[in-house]
């Protein structure tokens, strides 16, 4: 439900600020297009906002990066 939480607070109290000021907030939801639509429609956050990611190659690929950093610094 935590994602959830975040999303509808998101949307209702972070988006119009973002809007106003001119930036983009977009996130990266593991699934498929059908459900990022649903999950916007119940959360009421953006579709243009989310996008999808059905192989979870975003979240992939962020661990991999943030294990290359770590190894850095030891």
């Amino acid at each position: 439900m935590f994602c959830q939480e975040l999303a509808a607070q998101l949307a209702r109290d972070v988006l119009p600020r973002l809007d106003d000021a001119g930036h983009k907030l977009l996130a990266v939801g593991i699934g498929t297009d059908e459900r990022a639509r649903e999950f916007c429609g119940h959360v009421g956050f953006p579709e243009a906002n989310l996008y999808a990611d059905p192989e979870n190659a975003a979240l992939i690929a962020s661990c991999a990066r943030s294990e290359e950093h770590t190894s850095e610094l030891q």
